[in-house]
């Protein structure tokens, strides 16, 4: 595709010359098979781009990644795009004399990619992974657009960047949701504890100690499972532990004042509290890794 292009620009550029050139009776078959190449080029252009986008569509048969990672065929495409915006003045041309338009074919090839990447991602049986690997795609697709000003400047017109940003905002929120807030509802309980006949069985201090319990093995499992999770880029990786941060810490630190007392009454009030604040905000933030991690096919 690319040397297509390289050749077709080259051709083109030398056509007046050679037109003048071979302008004589005698010369006019080098012009007019000069001519024939340069539309053999344009038909080989025309016909590989389009190919690519009957194969995109078609691309169904590849399970997602390890840990929620980059897709390959995201980072491809991605690339493949990139390379062709610098072609943009050559390309528009083409699709012009051909009876189209660039932009929104390259918009809609985008857009097949990130509804591939959602069938892809029904592999998954974790919701949670599901959603951090449409996260992790989307980002960075978004990311490759910001970084190619040609890019940018073809897609701009119809929204899609700040479609797909909300796209991975999205996702952001429903991997919170699945994996976090559930994982706080021990800790949010509003049922207090009441004294009577029910203290003669149990204290307070007996249940507060077994709602903590029950948020430190979900969050030692949670921890476990999702630290060798897939976060690409380092600014997402920071943004999503921060908005993890912000949900788990206002919430643990809240019980802990509230309960902190009941709980540390009697025998072995450290073992019952096992993370400060502090602890807990560490572990949170060395989850997740990067993609140096695994290996990419290609």
């Amino acid at each position: 595709m690319f040397s297509a292009l390289d050749l077709y620009e080259l051709l083109s550029g030398l056509l007046p010359q050679i037109r003048t050139i071979f302008g004589s009776k005698s010369g006019e078959s080098i012009s007019i098979e000069a001519e024939k190449s340069l539309s053999g080029l344009s038909d080989c252009i025309i016909a590989t781009f389009s190919e690519h986008e009957t194969a995109l569509n078609g691309e169904k048969h590849r399970i997602a990644t390890e840990g929620g990672s980059i897709h390959p065929l995201t980072r491809y495409t991605m690339c493949y795009m990139t390379y062709l915006a610098e072609y943009k003045p050559t390309l528009s041309k083409l699709m012009e004399e051909a009876s189209s338009k660039l932009e929104p074919r390259i918009s809609q090839i985008i857009r097949d990619l990130k509804s591939n990447m959602e069938y892809k991602s029904k592999y998954y049986k974790d919701d949670s992974l599901r959603h951090l690997f449409m996260m992790n795609n989307v980002n960075y697709i978004v990311r490759r657009i910001k970084k190619s000003s040609n890019l940018k400047t073809m897609v701009e017109d119809d929204g899609l960047v700040n479609e797909l940003t909300e796209e991975y905002y999205r996702d952001l929120k429903l991997y919170l949701e699945s994996t976090w807030e559930s994982l706080l509802d021990s800790l949010r309980s509003t049922e207090e504890v009441k004294l009577g006949v029910f203290s003669s069985f149990v204290s307070k201090k007996v249940v507060y100690r077994q709602r903590l319990k029950v948020f430190y093995d979900k969050f030692k499992k949670v921890r476990g499972t999702q630290s060798s999770w897939i976060v690409s880029d380092e600014q997402l990786r920071k943004e999503v532990r921060s908005y993890i941060l912000s949900l788990v810490i206002p919430v643990y630190t809240s019980f802990l004042e509230k309960h902190g007392s009941d709980i540390e009454r009697g025998d072995h009030p450290c073992i019952c509290i096992s993370h400060s604040v502090e602890k807990l905000r560490k572990e949170v933030e060395e989850m997740f890794q990067d993609e140096s991690t695994i290996s990419f096919e290609h």
